[in-house]
């Protein structure tokens, strides 16, 4: 099979990033052009990781999970949940107005919003997707994706009161409120569920390593904690109690000499 994708989306957000946004835009506008899955003022398709998996076999779906949520966090695509049923987790993909402007090559103040009718370039086509854009949507959940985009007060005040619990262990320091911070925590609990982000605090609790006992004597932050490509090390084990200085150094947290 012949998969396509932007070269120029893919050096500046990654190759599975890119093969995946062409993916969505080509059945996004599919849909567009047979009027169906239109809500809330745009056009949309969805498909679960482990579809997406089976359609692009050589990602495993914890890559394929990243890549999405990357040009989420980028602010190229948006998810949504329109399942009939309200147990199905399988997450629905739109264009932003960003992401139309990247797909169709033009200025951003130029792009038609998502329920336009403008004449665009089709890309070439991937092969077609398990869960189908133009039928009834699976009713499998998928275990890795949160069921919508809006994340509660009161789950982001547990996150905050567990990280807070780790003032005492070592040099950890309390959270200081800021939107910035505060919305990188959000999308955390957002993506993989406050469970998880959870577990991930307790890990920090058991790793000597993230509380300061390396080579650098590094001691984690919560900045580094929460952002994209740190977190998912973190709720791994990757820095578990087995790891002492053959792990690799990060950089952003905080040094004491």
């Amino acid at each position: 099979m012949t998969h396509s994708f932007d070269s120029e989306v893919a050096e500046k957000y990654g190759i599975l990033e890119a093969i995946l946004l062409n993916n969505i835009y080509y059945w996004v506008e599919k849909n567009r052009a047979n009027e169906k899955n239109f809500h809330e003022g745009a056009y949309w398709t969805y498909n679960s990781t482990r579809a997406f998996n089976g359609l692009f076999p050589y990602a495993s779906e914890r890559p394929i999970k990243n890549a999405l949520k990357h040009l989420r966090e980028e602010e190229i695509i948006i998810t949504g949940n329109y399942n009939e049923n309200a147990y199905d987790r399988t997450l629905w993909y739109a264009l932003s107005q960003k992401g139309l402007s990247i797909v169709q090559k033009c200025p951003m103040e130029e792009t038609k919003k998502p329920n336009g009718k403008g004449d665009n370039v089709r890309p070439i086509p991937d092969n077609k997707p398990d869960n189908k854009p133009d039928s009834k949507p699976d009713n499998k959940p998928d275990d890795t994706t949160v069921s919508n985009d809006t994340v509660r007060s009161t789950d982001v005040q547990r996150a905050v009161d567990a990280w807070n619990s780790l003032i005492g262990v070592k040099h950890v320091s309390r959270i200081v409120q800021d939107t910035q911070r505060y919305n990188w925590l959000k999308i955390r609990i957002r993506d993989y569920g406050i469970d998880e982000v959870l577990k991930a605090i307790g890990n920090i609790r058991d790793s000597p390593f993230l509380l300061g006992q390396n080579k650098r004597g590094w001691t984690i932050t919560f900045d580094w904690f929460v952002r994209p490509n740190n977190f998912p090390k973190v709720l791994d084990g990757y820095y578990s109690n087995s790891c002492q200085e053959e792990c690799p150094q990060p950089s952003g947290g905080r040094q004491w000499q």
